[in-house]
């Protein structure tokens, strides 16, 4: 008898404890899909962290707009990167936009960003594009509508705005960069935020304004504009109101997926949005000359501050220059690019 009874107490027991893990899971997931801003879903590859990495948190997270903020766009993966400090109070905040067909793992090893994160004192954030969106993983800075391009902008924005409150971090040291898609998202996120993103760098990045789908996208990629720059964004600067958005622009003379003459296009455009005078005569300097990493640097200053950075690299191709080799879309030809990227933030705060 006591023997039956004891069996069925642990079976009872057992079930019991099923019941509340079971509960418990519920709880949990209605939790969160109550918040707001969710961080405690890992997106895929989780498990990979960049290297060399050897202090400071990498995590890959899930951010849920608040209801109604954005329609078209209101789940968005991304990864967090913060260097080995107790406290993030008052650092900057540099956002970087992966190419297509990359993910936010790839884009942090290629780039090292994380490694100068943890040397320079920064939080680094990487919003990452959804296959069930674009099936290549590219930002839609081609389709500048509310159902695509403008939604991904307008969730990355939502998303910086929500790290920067949960960190204490410096809203006058906000910069955001990207490669190719990225870059062009990165352009479309700065000017539809002109309040939020302090300066801007742009690498590999098709000028402003011209496409408007996605063959369009390639058009421009392969041939730039045949129209003036300028006139593609007058009413992007007169709809945000943008009063200035220094730029920093980086391209390879070899590259062959996006025209160099999209880097020349984009020097243009920024010249108009940071008021700097048509006839500009800009500070041209070559580094490196007759190396592998040999690039042309052209300032265009108001005030003796450079508001708008052009670097023309000889000997690459479309790729991050100074990148991790081992990985697409990065090249070890051509100057460091992150710290060219970080050197120049380095000149603007808001």
């Amino acid at each position: 008898m006591a023997k039956k009874m004891s069996s069925l107490l642990f079976s009872t027991a057992k079930k019991m404890a099923r019941a509340q893990k079971k509960s418990l899971k519920t709880i949990s997931k209605l939790n969160r899909s109550f918040l707001p801003e969710s961080i405690s879903k890992p997106f895929s590859n989780a498990s990979l962290t960049p290297t060399p990495q050897k202090s400071g948190s990498w995590q890959q997270l899930v951010y849920k707009s608040p209801i109604g903020k954005n329609l078209f766009r209101n789940k968005l993966d991304y990864a967090l990167f913060k260097p080995n400090r107790t406290s993030f109070s008052n650092m900057p905040l540099v956002v970087m936009l992966h190419g297509c067909t990359q993910n936010a793992y790839e884009m942090a090893q290629g780039s090292r960003l994380n490694i100068a994160a943890n040397r320079r004192g920064f939080v680094a954030l990487y919003p990452q594009q959804d296959r069930q969106h674009q099936i290549q993983k590219c930002w839609q800075w081609y389709k500048p509508n509310m159902a695509h391009g403008f939604a991904e902008a307008d969730a990355i924005a939502d998303l910086m705005r929500s790290v920067i409150r949960r960190y204490k971090l410096d809203k006058s040291r906000v910069y955001i960069a990207g490669i190719s898609a990225g870059a062009g998202m990165a352009a479309m996120v700065a000017l539809r935020h002109p309040d939020l993103v302090t300066a801007l760098a742009m690498h590999s990045g098709p000028v402003i304004g011209h496409a408007h789908t996605t063959s369009g996208g390639l058009q421009t990629m392969r041939r730039s504009s045949p129209t003036s720059p300028v006139k593609l964004i007058e009413h992007i600067v007169a709809k945000h109101k943008i009063a200035s958005m220094p730029a920093l622009i980086i391209h390879g003379e070899q590259d062959r997926a996006v025209t160099p003459e999209n880097a020349e296009q984009l020097a243009e455009q920024f010249k108009y949005i940071n008021h700097l005078p048509e006839q500009a005569r800009p500070s041209v300097k070559r580094f490196k000359t007759g190396t592998f990493q040999e690039y042309e640097q052209i300032d265009y200053a108001l005030s003796k501050k450079v508001l708008v950075r052009l670097c023309k690299i000889k000997m690459l191709g479309h790729a991050w220059s100074g990148g991790d080799e081992s990985l697409k879309f990065n090249s070890k030809n051509g100057p460091k690019s992150t710290l060219l990227m970080l050197d120049f933030f380095k000149l603007h705060r808001k």
